[in-house]
């Protein structure tokens, strides 16, 4: 129990210990530039701060791979659903996925946007997951919630990608892919469902 503090006190030390080092040590360099000929340690100013962009600059580049690389795995993810949102479960004319099919992709789909979806497309996608397997009473509400989550997810592919989805919405991508979105009242119940508060959740299983 009382060994809490104590490491706790060390820490503090350590820390302490170590501003004390870093700041002997920028002040011995302090004397020392202040001792050589102007002209030396103006240069050496210079060559100091010209490292430190140079690395600055590398790690940026850097930086900018990893994401350039991380984007190439991301984009087959996404287009995987995109090309089942589209093909299949928006599909008209009986070829809409069935439960299976929808269950099938999934499945297999759910282990490649864990590895590679960012926070908010997890989050998204586990959001959509649920609306879409709670139980209401309410079957055109239960579409009109899955069609919004669904949009959501789609805002966060793009974000995740690099768009900025300036005055974009769930309308606008709605419209891309509902017929008489406004003219069937379909954009009215979306208006009407984003600002009522959202059915009440089951109980987790234990």
């Amino acid at each position: 129990m009382s060994q809490r503090p104590v490491s706790g006190f060390r820490r503090t030390l350590q820390v302490v210990f170590a501003l004390f080092v870093v700041g002997a040590l920028l002040w011995i360099a302090a004397v020392a530039l202040l001792a050589l000929p102007r002209e030396l340690s103006a240069s050496l100013i210079a060559a100091g701060g010209g490292l430190v962009l140079v690395l600055y600059t590398k790690r940026q580049e850097q930086k900018s791979n990893i994401d350039l690389e991380l984007r190439k795995q991301k984009v087959p993810v996404y287009q995987d659903f995109f090309d089942f949102l589209f093909g299949k479960m928006l599909a008209g004319g009986g070829k809409s996925a069935t439960p299976d099919e929808m269950l099938e992709f999934l499945r297999g789909w759910t282990p490649k946007i864990m590895i590679w979806g960012s926070d908010d497309i997890i989050r998204e996608y586990s959001n959509w997951r649920r609306v879409v397997q709670q139980p209401v009473a309410d079957a055109d509400e239960a579409a009109v919630r899955s069609l919004i989550s669904v949009c959501s997810l789609v805002l966060a592919v793009r974000r995740d990608l690099g768009h900025t989805n300036k005055d974009i919405d769930t309308d606008t991508l709605a419209r891309l892919f509902i017929k008489d979105y406004d003219a069937s009242g379909l954009a009215e119940r979306v208006d009407r469902v984003m600002h009522s508060p959202p059915p009440p959740q089951g109980k987790p299983r234990k």
